[in-house]
């Protein structure tokens, strides 16, 4: 992990909202007022100061101050011409922040018809391209609007005030050495600090943290160099408590960096670490714990697990590694030789989440022995560009990846390879996936080599036990490559297009795709998930607006998407 991480902020705008809420209500009318957006990031009047060199994650959202009854896709930009609008209104001399020093991550979101906020998008900024402590401006305007044409978003503009700052100790962060202090350094810090700590450990201690103040392990004696692996900074439960606890619903981001975090014990949620909202764990290890639900991690709301390992953990329920729920993500995560006595080995999700190249391998659970997905709040699930191989359930009810997409919710898989996973139970079927319920979009993905224990033919990769159903919403089953009568539908209406039947496996060891293999270019790059807008389920509820595939999205590896005239299918672009 960099040293670069730390933020300090004089009074860091309030870009941080808390998640949205499943607001929707069927007993709204058609709309015909007018729908009106601001981009919203709180106290314009604030400066964020990065002490050179640094990177801030900041999470921006659209809020709706007049609902639309559609769901829209907004694209968020930075408009130069409003710097100089701001200059002359507020008789200041800011410039731009320059255009290598930030970030936008894809730069698109989505706001659910009747609801307030939006998705978050990621915004980077970093000192280490600012060339002046001069006090730069951005101005944030949602550029485009697809869903309706009757929305209002052209006079909202949102201006981030940013410049580099040097460093001071007293200020940007203090550094811990004696573990036994790292408590007391956390209370008696402001929000917008960061405590380095350096390698030790710390045991049987369950450590509180604080809104807004960051933890960064793996410092050396002089804090100087960070690096975790060679200066580990360990928090060790004892098979007594949980090491890290948030306990309380965080307003703003609080990060949580470079620590190893190991043989927690819970009776309850999260056995290493619990999250509430807004706190990020990031390239941390995750080892060792034992929870009802979350072994590893318990993430709800707006969290984020990223760039971390969860191993080895044991829930008596859902979720052996990774639990994640209402809003949570994982990004950028191995879950691995984790175990589930139901749900999801490596990770089990409920409620609306996010899941984005993952690795989830070697788990086992009842059902999901890799991966749960139980979609009940708008917009839904979204598991992509993951592998998920060698995992194993106890019952024929998806070794891989089992789906549970409730009220009418949808869950939506894309560009994932799922192989070589393992129904333990002797003589059933090779359901690699499971799915339960109608609500799911399953494209560009790859299915191969998943096998029932003593059966090496693994002819049956799918089983959509989807009942009788008249919705327009699913399953929808595209462009993906599965082994040859490896799909069984039971009493489901659905539609299976342009799918690829595997006689031969389609990649190498690594599971990146072989050269000239019939899975390269043959992905959608967009796929609508509202095909017929003007129907419905039987709740009433719109599945999400399409999703586009682009070369910003990455691949598993981290490599960019569509190389060639469309993107490949499975977890990895063809390089």
């Amino acid at each position: 992990m960099k040293a670069t991480r730390l933020i300090y902020s004089i009074a860091m705008a309030a870009l941080l909202l808390p998640s949205c809420s499943d607001n929707y209500e069927e007993k709204f009318e058609k709309i015909n007022e007018t729908a009106v957006l601001n981009v919203n990031v709180g106290d314009a009047s604030d400066t964020l100061v990065l002490i050179e060199p640094m990177t801030a994650n900041i999470l921006v959202r659209v809020e709706a101050t007049r609902v639309s009854d559609s769901p829209l896709t907004l694209s968020l930009g930075v408009d130069p011409s409003k710097v100089d609008e701001y200059n002359a209104a507020h008789g200041t001399n800011y410039t731009i922040v320059p255009g290598n020093a930030y970030q936008i991550s894809d730069g698109v979101c989505i706001l659910p018809r009747y609801n307030t906020l939006s998705s978050t998008l990621n915004l980077t900024l970093s000192s280490a391209n600012v060339s002046d402590e001069k006090t730069h401006i951005m101005p944030i305007v949602i550029s485009k609007v697809d869903g309706s044409d009757n929305v209002k978003a052209d006079s909202s503009v949102a201006y981030i005030f940013f410049r580099k700052g040097l460093p001071d100790a007293s200020k940007a962060y203090v550094t811990v050495k004696n573990m036994s202090a790292l408590q007391e350094t956390i209370n008696s810090c402001a929000a917008g600090m960061t405590v380095r700590v350096g390698a030790g450990t710390l045991s049987g201690v369950q450590l509180d943290l604080k809104k807004g103040v960051n933890i960064s392990g793996g410092w050396n004696s002089d804090f100087t160099v960070c690096d975790p692996a060679k200066y580990p900074t360990v928090l060790d439960g004892n098979g007594a408590v949980v090491p890290i606890s948030q306990a309380d619903d965080f307003g703003r981001q609080t990060v949580i960096s470079g620590l190893t975090v190991k043989n927690g014990r819970s009776v309850g949620d999260g056995g290493c670490i619990v999250l509430k909202a807004n706190g990020v764990i990031d390239n941390c290890i995750i080892t060792g714990g034992n929870a009802q639900q979350g072994a590893g991690i318990f993430i709800n709301g707006a969290g984020i697990i990223r760039n971390s390992t969860v191993s080895n953990n044991t829930s008596t329920s859902h979720g052996g590694g990774i639990y994640l729920a209402s809003g949570a993500s994982a990004i950028n995560c191995v879950a691995e030789n984790n175990t589930s006595r139901a749900n999801g080995g490596g990770i089990n999700c409920n409620n609306s989440a996010n899941i984005d190249r993952c690795v989830v391998r070697n788990n086992t659970a009842n059902n999901g022995g890799g991966i749960s997905l139980r979609s009940a709040t708008f917009p839904g699930m979204f598991l992509g560009n993951s592998l998920i191989y060698g995992n194993h359930s106890k019952a024929a009810s998806g070794s891989g990846l089992h789906m549970y997409a409730s009220s009418a919710r949808p869950i939506t898989v894309y560009n994932c390879t799922i192989a070589d996973n393992v129904n333990d139970e002797a003589g059933g079927y090779a359901y690699g996936i499971y799915c339960n319920d109608k609500h799911i979009w399953f494209v560009n993905n790859i299915v191969y080599g998943n096998k029932t224990s003593g059966d090496d033919t693994g002819k049956l990769q799918m089983f959509m036990n989807c009942g009788e159903t008249t919705f327009v919403d699913g399953p929808y089953l595209h462009n993906n490559a599965v082994t040859a009568y490896g799909i069984n539908f039971k009493a489901a209406k659905y539609t299976s297009k342009d799918n690829i039947d595997l006689d031969a496996v389609p990649y190498g060891s690594d599971f990146s795709l072989l050269a000239g293999s019939v899975c390269i270019n043959k992905g959608l790059s967009t796929f609508d998930c509202n095909p017929n807008s003007s129907e419905k389920n039987a709740e009433g509820a719109l599945v999400p607006a399409s999703m586009s595939i682009s070369a910003k999205d990455l691949d598993l590896a981290g490599n960019s998407r569509i190389l060639g005239s469309a993107p490949d299918l499975g977890c990895y672009e063809k390089q």
